[in-house]
């Protein structure tokens, strides 16, 4: 839940950290009655670049990234409530939303068999689903020792069948048969408490949500497109690209695999010889057909071989959570702007060669999220806090989170 209280208050306030794998971004976010949700203010800055990826280094990166962030809310960004006449108004709340690989992530179907029947409850449920959760651990292939010991962030029942069949209405029901298709998300202790500690040193008195980048942008892209219920979201963070299924308006598969927009830069800097800045440049100029000759062949082949070893992990990664005759009609991808374009284009050759249904490619990234949150600051729109500023309005007219 975001919001305690009384439901006349007209506005509230909330604060997003989206908390990535390349950078981190922080928005202040006003909801008011009958209105597009506003980010009065956000910025957005880079982690250090690793050649190599060295966890220890990642995290302290990572907090010490969100520091920055935070005190800059401070700084520039709250006395925005006072420019624009908020001063009434506190801070509701605080959304961490975790890109890959700060969240591991499971589909579980679990299966209850009981001698006499039994009547459904959801403390039932709940009970099954707790310990469901100690499988989680150890199981990631990202943060080492850190993944032996896991907060649960997210946990949502996506069906249910009695004796054998789907029920709309389960509980208070009598079976013998149960069976559970659930959603199980979770950070590590240490990921949690770090990011809280750094939080709670900056903003006092306001309460934590957190949440995975994964079921926030699903439901976001219901908010923006209320009759889509069935679709695959891809988003290429910084280090990993994470698949989402969902069916009926829920998440029923995850999967994720080590390789993101960071390989990209890494292939560059070693390739070019350069340093990340001018590999970020050259990516761009290569996507507007800028470079010269020499230049635009060395990158070409480059991007071949890493296409090929994305596209691998990628059809393996669709094999696994959706038969090709059964691809859905409409796939949506995130990525980091400067490779957005290539990360699209590179999907698009996946999902055509491997699949007997051409779906629709929708990037996010175009501006059509945007448009749907206002920015107050001649600043350029960020899509993924966009995103988030979605998901919350949709919580707060009392949608599911």
């Amino acid at each position: 839940m975001f919001f305690s209280g009384s439901k006349k208050q007209k506005e509230r306030v909330v604060v997003l950290f989206d908390i990535g794998s390349a950078s981190i971004a922080v928005g202040l976010l006003l909801l008011a009655p009958e209105k597009k949700p506003t980010l009065l203010y956000h910025t957005r800055r880079s982690m250090e670049f690793q050649k190599r990826l060295n966890f220890d280094r990642f995290f302290g990166s990572m907090k010490k990234t969100l520091s920055e962030v935070g005190n800059d809310l401070v700084k520039n960004g709250l006395p925005h409530l006072h420019m624009d006449k908020k001063e009434s108004l506190k801070l509701d709340a605080v959304l961490c939303t975790y890109a890959s690989p700060w969240y591991l992530s499971t589909t579980k179907v679990i299966t209850v068999h009981e001698r006499e029947p039994v009547t459904l409850t959801r403390e039932f449920v709940q009970n099954i689903l707790d310990r469901e959760e100690k499988s989680l651990e150890g199981k990631g292939t990202y943060m080492g020792d850190l993944e032996k010991h896991l907060s649960v962030i997210e946990r949502t029942v996506t069906g249910i069948q009695l004796n054998g069949y789907d029920v709309e209405s389960p509980y208070g029901r009598d079976a013998q048969q149960i069976q559970i298709t659930a959603s199980i998300t979770a950070v590590p202790h240490a990921v949690r408490e770090g990011v809280e500690e750094v939080i709670t040193n900056i903003i006092q008195g306001v309460g934590i949500v957190h949440h995975s980048f994964g079921v926030v942008a699903t439901q976001a892209i219901q908010e923006l497109v209320p009759k889509q219920k069935d679709f695959l979201f891809v988003d290429v963070s910084g280090e990993v690209t994470d698949v989402v299924r969902v069916e009926g308006g829920a998440v029923t598969h995850a999967i994720s695999f080590p390789f993101g927009t960071q390989e990209m830069l890494r292939g560059i800097t070693r390739d070019m010889k350069v340093d990340v800045h001018e590999a970020e440049t050259l990516a761009t100029m290569y996507e507007e057909k800028r470079l010269h000759e020499k230049a635009r062949s060395t990158l070409s082949k480059l991007y071949e071989k890493l296409e090929m070893r994305w596209r691998e992990e990628m059809s393996s990664a669709l094999s696994r959570i959706v038969p090709a005759e059964m691809m859905p009609r409409h796939v949506y991808i995130t990525a980091h702007t400067v490779f957005a374009p290539t990360f699209e284009r590179f999907l698009k050759n996946v999902v055509c060669t491997d699949t007997k249904i051409k779906p629709n490619i929708l990037s996010l990234m175009k501006g059509a999220v945007a448009s749907h949150t206002t920015f107050k600051e001649q600043r350029i729109p960020d899509t993924f806090l966009a995103l988030e500023a979605l998901y919350v309005a949709r919580a707060q007219v009392g949608s599911s989170v």
